[in-house]
């Protein structure tokens, strides 16, 4: 909850740093989006990482061919 409040309360876009666990690599990106991506459940991040060969899409939620944001 605390997670989702913070987030709200911020503005985007929003630079943000991801390091996986048991990794040394960290990516760093921009949050897009916050919200929900119907029909899936939960609050979604739409990420625009700095290198874009990470990320598996472009903002476009496949099942629906909603874009929710876009990249360079």
């Amino acid at each position: 909850e605390f997670r989702r409040v913070l987030f709200r309360s911020m503005s985007l876009p929003l630079r943000v740093a991801h390091t996986p666990p048991n990794s040394t690599q960290t990516y760093l990106g921009t949050i897009q989006y916050a919200g929900p991506v119907p029909p899936t459940k939960g609050e979604w991040y739409g990420v625009e990482w700095d290198d874009a060969t990470r990320g598996k899409h472009d903002g476009v939620h496949d099942a629906t061919g909603v874009r929710y944001f876009s990249c360079r």
